[in-house]
């Protein structure tokens, strides 16, 4: 593994060879190998660019560059198309329409399924309010028999005679039928019952 201790703290301080971190890092180079290297290296760039000459900066460049930020009078407009003549004044309002309308479902996609009432009465009048489905419960499976008894099966005859003779007791107790919370049984008028 190549060490980079030394380039990470020119990435870090640039040319400032100063300080005890500098100090640090002088010392570490001695040690490491790697690092010696590239500080040779980076020593003999360095000369070498101090003995070539300088680049002469053109007399126009800085007018040149000054123009080019300013936005140069001079610079040609690109020639226009058919295309940017006609079609381009409808473009802009459709991209702010199709933009529009997808803020609008957003907004509107966003706020289904929050609304849930706690009952009739918290429902404004005229109002629908979205109702999450009911999850449907599964059947529990029928007890096991406790161990010693044994499972009786019971005749399709069987069941039907306990059926009319359920009915026939309920005829005869009606108050069976009603629930002792809800109250005394009340007749509907001109309804006997019968």
């Amino acid at each position: 593994m190549i060490c980079t201790r030394l380039e990470d703290w020119y990435e870090r301080h640039g040319e400032e060879p100063f300080g005890p971190e500098w100090e640090d890092l002088l010392v570490h180079a001695r040690s490491c190998p790697d690092c010696a290297l590239a500080m040779q290296r980076r020593g003999e760039l360095l000369e070498t660019l101090r003995h070539l000459p300088a680049p002469e900066v053109p007399p126009q460049l800085g007018s040149l560059i000054g123009l080019a930020l300013d936005g140069a009078p001079g610079a040609e407009a690109p020639d226009t198309t058919w295309f940017d003549e006609h079609l381009e004044p409808w473009l802009r309002p459709l991209q702010v329409g199709l933009a529009a309308a997808c803020v609008v479902m957003t907004v509107f996609l966003g706020g289904l399924g929050r609304e849930q009432p706690v009952g009739p009465a918290s429902t404004p009048a005229g109002r629908l309010v979205a109702r999450a489905p009911a999850i449907p419960r599964r059947p529990t499976p029928a007890p096991s028999p406790a161990p010693g008894e044994r499972l009786v099966r019971i005749s399709p005859e069987e069941v039907a005679d306990f059926m009319r003779r359920l009915e026939t007791y309920r005829r005869l107790h009606p108050e069976m039928d009603s629930h002792p919370a809800a109250g005394p049984a009340v007749q509907t008028v001109g309804f006997s019952g019968r």
